[in-house]
């Protein structure tokens, strides 16, 4: 879906999320003051296997499809780079800083930059554009850079100067072409630029008198670079029809008093852009002359900290999984328990509700037992906040998110995705039909070849039976119940004792340990 190379699901597009999200953990273990590898990274190993499997296999997946080749010239700076690293991998929130006309990852100085709160738990990277003389392949480019990320983190676009049209360039790219993924901002923040309808003719930084002077004191190299930005600048048109012009996410606009490229009034012009006129224009100080603008270190050196406020506010206001980790209503789940259906699912967990949804799908009568007080089953009682599917995404996957500006599921999806979309599907699919605390006391099979399934209330004690045509059991047996390990005077081990079941381990302190005994 979305078709190009824009499906997510190319093998080249898996790998590129994988690699990214590889060297980004490499990183995290190499920062631990334990680490005794602190400077080099552990290859990527996957990229250069399956070009191997190629070889003897054939084509994989999605390797006929169009996929943008790299025609920037030669830069000394990458395309995307973390100028933070998170002290926990993932991390829980992401600011993607798009860098300013000239500018590279140099344009934001990292002390600054990472006071961002919550303290280690932000994870801050860059986006540098230099280097493309055509628009087109550079949002291209860009784009496929910026789809690496596919980790599901509650993500925040913030960009200064033209930095702002470039990212909403690629942001329309996505929407127009119908791209999926998992890290779409929930929110922009633009810094010092006019809108996109008033950048062309507002914002020519090289029609300044003395732009040749300035320009003459840095090197030939420099001098060639800030030249073939500038010639990019001139080639902007802005082409969207008004009425396609707006964003599916806020919009907050920082300016800077005086600031001659970009007055307040160009600022409040982004409120069109804004998804149900969400936006707000925030006065984050007085313009400054800075001679450095030509070198790319603009306000982004020394941010101001109602810069750094703004964001932060705007991580928690908008966070995905303020809204995305609320359960949908499922129904009565305590409801009364029919006398006759056509099946009944007993198990209320990933497969079981799923069948119940297609059963209903079909025209048929279902009710979906579990014993539990909720559903979800083995995702909701045996695994903890960190577990994630053994496979890729598309090999696990019940719900198909589709539409504009949607965000599926990361790839190894986490127990929360899973949880959520089992209680989509129900909510979607087969509401009202599940009743939890009920417990399958005996099926009994008549002569006619239906059934009867006694079932008990764990609440009330009160028993019933149903008539059905057929009886789906959906229980994952190879999970048994928890067994205690006990000794003589185990109450003296000065250790700490827990079990994988549910998130008992999550509160348990790793640090300054010498010995982990697994099993």
């Amino acid at each position: 879906r979305g078709g190009g190379w824009g499906s997510r699901f190319s093998s080249e597009r898996w790998l590129d999320e994988n690699e990214r999200e590889w060297y980004a953990l490499d990183r995290v273990i190499r920062s631990r003051p334990w680490a005794k590898n602190k400077d080099t990274p552990f290859a990527y190993p996957f990229r250069n296997a399956t070009n191997e499997m190629r070889k003897v296999e054939g084509p994989w997946v999605g390797d006929s499809q169009y996929r943008p080749k790299d025609t920037r010239g030669k830069v000394p700076h990458e395309v995307v780079t973390q100028i933070a690293t998170p002290k926990f991998f993932p991390a829980a929130h992401r600011v993607i800083l798009f860098c300013p006309e000239f500018g590279n990852d140099s344009s934001f100085n990292m002390d600054a930059w990472t006071k961002l709160a919550p303290a280690g738990e932000v994870d801050l990277w860059t986006i540098c554009w230099e280097g493309w003389n055509n628009w087109k392949d550079m949002i291209e480019q860009l784009t496929l850079k910026l789809c690496s990320f596919a980790d599901g983190c509650n993500t925040v676009w913030y960009a200064q100067g033209m930095g702002a049209i470039v990212a909403y360039e690629i942001m329309k790219y996505i929407e127009i072409n119908g791209y999926q993924n998992p890290n779409l901002p929930i929110a922009f923040l633009v810094a010092d630029c006019p809108a996109p309808h008033l950048f062309q003719a507002g914002y020519k930084p090289y029609e300044a008198e003395d732009w040749n002077a300035r320009l003459s004191k840095y090197s030939a190299e420099v001098q060639g670079r800030v030249t073939g930005c500038a010639g990019l600048m001139r080639t902007y048109k802005y082409s969207h029809p008004k009425a396609q012009s707006a964003l599916h996410i806020p919009i907050r606009a920082l300016s800077h008093a005086g600031e001659a490229l970009a007055p307040k009034s160009s600022l409040e012009e982004w409120s069109r852009y804004a998804v149900k006129e969400d936006f707000e224009i925030v006065e984050v100080g007085e313009a400054k002359e800075n001679k450095a603008y030509i070198a790319g270190q603009g306000y982004g050196q020394q941010p101001e900290q109602k810069v750094i406020e703004t964001i932060e506010a705007t991580i928690q206001k908008f966070d995905r999984w303020h809204e995305d980790a609320k359960l949908p209503d499922i129904g009565d789940i305590d409801g009364p328990i029919p006398e006759q259906v056509d099946v009944v699912i007993v198990g209320a967990g990933i497969s079981g509700t799923y069948q119940a949804a297609e059963i209903v799908k079909s025209g048929k009568t279902c009710i979906c037992l579990d014993r539990y007080h909720k559903i979800g089953g083995v995702w909701e009682f045996y695994g903890n906040d960190y577990s994630r599917v053994n496979t890729s995404e598309i090999g696990y996957r019940i719900r198909d998110k589709t539409g504009t500006w949607t965000r599926p599921n990361e790839d190894h999806t986490p127990k929360r995705d899973i949880l959520q979309d089992i209680y989509t599907v129900v909510k979607e699919g087969c509401y009202g039909c599940v009743r939890c605390n009920i417990n399958v006391e005996k099926v009994d099979k008549k002569p006619d070849g239906t059934y009867e399934v006694h079932v008990k209330n764990k609440k009330t004690g009160k028993e019933n039976t149903i008539k059905a045509g057929t009886v789906s059991f959906h229980v994952n047996r190879r999970i048994g119940k928890r067994r205690e390990v006990d000794w003589d005077n185990s109450k003296a081990f000065a250790g700490n004792i827990c079990y994988g079941y549910g998130n008992e381990v999550k509160d348990l302190d790793f640090w300054d340990k010498e010995v982990i005994v697994v099993g």
